[in-house]
């Protein structure tokens, strides 16, 4: 194995987490000995971090994944991708409020623009956090949203909202409607109000 070769220490160190005829304490700390070579030449690299936390998890090394993610948060507070792997990983650990919070602060304070509104409330769908997600993506439509913006929100009030959403997932297309440019914009918002009058009951 080339020391400086990354590809070659992460598989050195499943090497070590893959051998049967070790205890798996002292599997899991060889690789972990090894893996964290990853970032002795790149101590303040959020990639190199972020990269060492997902191989450490394999190791179940819980702490320190957390430490890692988080230091990389703090070398890239503008990057959303790192405080989306601290959230997916507190909530496979069944820490579901902590997760929220690492999640909810992608679109914190001056990180608050359309596109991350967005991003969070995709997130959010994607975990099952159904009234946060369209909390966020209510947000993010009062900020200039292209048609096809509202059409998601319009969707996700027709799937996952409340009852009394059908009505603001119409008036969320009415507003996509004057707003498209295109044929197939307009065909979209179409196809989407069918779909919501008929959930309604008012298609006729």
């Amino acid at each position: 194995f080339q020391s400086g070769n990354r590809d070659h220490i992460e598989q050195w160190g499943q090497l070590y987490l893959s051998r049967k005829d070790l205890p798996l304490q002292e599997r899991r700390s060889r690789a972990t000995e090894v893996w964290e070579r990853i970032i002795i030449d790149r101590p303040k690299d959020p990639v190199a971090l972020s990269r060492l936390a997902e191989l450490l998890r394999r190791a179940e090394l819980t702490d320190r994944v957390l430490d890692l993610y988080r230091k990389a948060i703090d070398l890239a507070p503008n990057e959303p991708q790192y405080r989306e792997y601290l959230g997916e990983y507190l909530h496979q650990r069944q820490r579901p409020e902590e997760a929220l919070a690492a999640w909810k602060e992608i679109a914190a304070g001056d990180r608050r623009t359309k596109d991350n509104l967005l991003r969070v409330s995709e997130v959010l769908q994607g975990f099952g956090y159904l009234e946060p997600a369209l909390d966020f993506m209510r947000e993010a439509c009062k900020l200039n949203p292209e048609p096809g913006e509202r059409l998601k929100f319009a969707e996700l009030l027709r799937s996952d909202g409340p009852e009394h959403s059908i009505e603001q997932a119409l008036q969320q297309l009415d507003l996509a409607e004057q707003s498209a440019s295109t044929s197939d914009e307009r065909q979209q918002i179409l196809t989407e109000r069918i779909k919501t009058l008929i959930v309604a009951g008012q298609l006729a």
